[in-house]
Order: C-alpha cells, then structure tokens, then sequence
C-alpha cells in the first residue's frame, strides 16, 4: 500500500511519500525540484513542485 501526503506550512512544502512494508510504513520525503519516486506508479514523472502547484 502507498499512502502520499502534501504537506504545506508556511516555510515548509513537502510531499512525502508512505509505503507500507513489512508491517510498517517507509516514509520518502520530496521538495522543489526533487522527482517523485513512487513504487506503486513507477511509470510518475513529476517533482514535487508540480504536485504542490496544480490547481492553482
């Protein structure tokens, strides 16, 4: 299971990303321009700033 959370605090724009693995979740954290790397959707080309920007 993946789980992905946009979190955005002032100072703080994040999109983390969860994996459920043996029992526990794996947590990746993305900013800016880092790529999203998502085990679920390996085929996700976009950074993070495109997620935390769309419908805007």
């Amino acid at each position: 299971m993946t789980l992905t959370a946009a979190i955005n605090w002032s100072m703080l724009t994040i999109v983390t990303v969860l994996e459920w693995v043996d029992g526990l979740y794996e947590e990746q954290i993305y900013q800016g321009s880092d790529r999203i790397v998502s085990p679920r959707f390996p085929e996700l080309h976009l950074t993070a700033a495109q997620i935390l920007s769309a419908g805007r």
